[in-house]
């Protein structure tokens, strides 16, 4: 949110920063026209044809408004998407007309860094590779997944003998897929009793607190129609812990990404550590287009980890067809 720490910063804002960094020069007009490298492949890796324009692009790596949540390549990227075909007779002005990407006016630091049209576009600069494991920050704001988390993981420690307690603090798809599948055999054999049978096997001391979190598992399930076929069936076949692991994930994933870019926004690496970025790179741009990740891929090794209540997730693995 806006405040002293992270001020309003505007599209003004950015052109000023432009100017600044050419020192009297007129700004420089961006020779190619970029608007298309956000489409609709699931990936994209985009190196600037152009010399000119990259040479600018580069210099312009990083400038960024010095209190704010804005980091490098954003300046950069918003003047190769808005000064195609800036007129040297403008100079100094804003560009004649207007603006095709925006700076986010609002909510700094919640809200996505940048936008081109109803495109929410977030600008990172990673070393790791497309395929690797990237920290993506602390995830525990996804309130109703941590609950469900915890209530897998508790059964799990409850019905398993080991020394190793599974907590929501560091685990990974295998840890979850496991705990779920526990759970659902349990949750499964347990719902499937008589009533009678089933009464006797609740008061049982051992299985009394396993039977209160199945039913608050089920009961949070209920509240969410993303998760909902992921409840114990009365008859027939459980739907088993792989399928529910992969669905929590997917469900989680929605949550993470609801404004940072958004479901259908864009991730643009640029490449880079402090302000030197890594040219031979180019841009990494990433749809977020959760509505069509395959839950196979969600199930990746290394796709996806949590680790210190940090979310670790590999791109190039979980936004694959």
């Amino acid at each position: 949110m806006d405040n002293e720490k992270n001020p309003p910063i505007s599209n003004r804002d950015f052109h000023l920063l432009i100017v600044d960094k050419f020192r009297g020069a007129p700004i420089p007009s961006v020779k190619n026209d970029y608007s298309r490298i956000f489409g609709n492949n699931l990936y994209n890796k985009f190196n600037i044809s152009d010399k000119e324009d990259k040479k600018n692009f580069y210099d312009l790596y990083d400038v960024k408004p010095r209190k704010s949540g804005f980091g490098n390549g954003e300046v950069a990227i918003f003047w190769l998407l808005n000064y195609y075909k800036y007129a040297p007779g403008q100079f100094f002005a804003e560009p004649k007309n207007g603006y095709r990407m925006s700076v986010q006016s609002s909510e700094q630091g919640i809200e996505a860094d940048l936008h081109i049209g109803n495109k929410n576009i977030e600008v990172k600069a990673y070393t790791a590779q497309h395929d690797s494991l990237i920290k993506l920050g602390m995830w525990t704001g996804q309130k109703e997944f941590l609950n469900l988390v915890n209530i897998a993981f508790a059964v799990d420690n409850l019905v398993n003998d080991n020394n190793a307690s599974m907590s929501v603090k560091a685990f990974n798809y295998k840890d979850l897929a496991r705990a779920c599948d526990n759970l659902c055999a349990i949750r499964q054999a347990f719902v499937q009793l008589d009533g009678k049978s089933k009464k006797i096997v609740e008061n049982f001391p051992f299985f009394n607190p396993v039977a209160k979190k199945l039913r608050e598992f089920d009961d949070k399930l209920k509240n969410e129609p993303d998760l909902q076929d992921c409840s114990a069936a009365p008859v027939g076949p459980r739907v088993g812990g792989d399928f529910i692991a992969q669905k929590l994930l997917l469900y989680f994933l929605k949550g993470f990404f609801e404004k940072k870019p958004g479901v259908g926004g864009y991730l643009v690496n640029v490449p880079g550590t402090g302000g030197n970025p890594l040219k031979e790179r180019g841009l990494e741009i990433t749809k977020i287009d959760i509505n069509n990740v395959d839950l196979k891929n969600i199930a990746k090794d290394k796709a996806i980890k949590f680790s210190d209540l940090n979310l670790f997730l590999s791109f190039g693995k979980i936004f694959k067809k």
